[in-house]
């Protein structure tokens, strides 16, 4: 399930997964794998790239903080808040809510016309269309067919017809 974080104040995307006795997180497009990991009094111990690591975890209201080999990073869950404005914004579209991606009917870099079905989506045992709220370029395409995905999040960039 693809998840939304800030970290020391820079909002990014997020996945786990696990494959054997791996943990794969991936960051903004870029895969990390965690073998041989636990936790013990605060502190994860993990193996990355054959290296053995340890991390000092902390938290208070709802924020973590880690300290790994002196670097300091404070991790929060993003604020779900959103209207129906948000989720019809003419910048992207925005799941309503959480639910899993049925259909994606274009790809980064189409053309669509304002109330072009875009994505389809399942959340509460019915299915959701998200359309586009305007003329214009997908410039990202932030999901896949299968996803799980947290309410709130953004799921199409869309850009001007002259952005392009």
């Amino acid at each position: 399930m693809r998840k939304e974080v800030s970290i020391n104040g820079l909002d990014t995307f997020y996945e786990i997964r696990e494959e054997g006795d791996s943990i794969i997180i991936r960051i903004s497009g870029k895969d990390f794998t965690f073998k041989n990991t636990s936790l013990d009094n605060n502190k994860l111990f993990f193996e990355i790239n054959g290296r053995k690591e340890q991390l000092s975890l902390g938290s208070h209201n709802q924020q973590t903080f880690c300290d790994l080999d002196g670097k300091y990073f404070e991790v929060k869950r993003r604020e779900k808040t959103f209207s129906k404005s948000d989720v019809e914004s003419d910048a992207g579209l925005v799941s309503p809510m959480p639910g899993k991606i049925v259909k994606i009917n274009f790809s980064a870099g189409d053309m669509v016309s304002k109330g072009d079905p875009v994505i389809v989506m399942e959340a509460m045992k019915m299915e959701h269309t998200l359309i586009a709220g305007k003329d214009g370029e997908l410039l990202a395409v932030n999901c896949n067919e299968g996803d799980l995905v947290e309410g709130g999040v953004t799921l199409v960039e869309l850009g001007d017809c002259n952005d392009s």
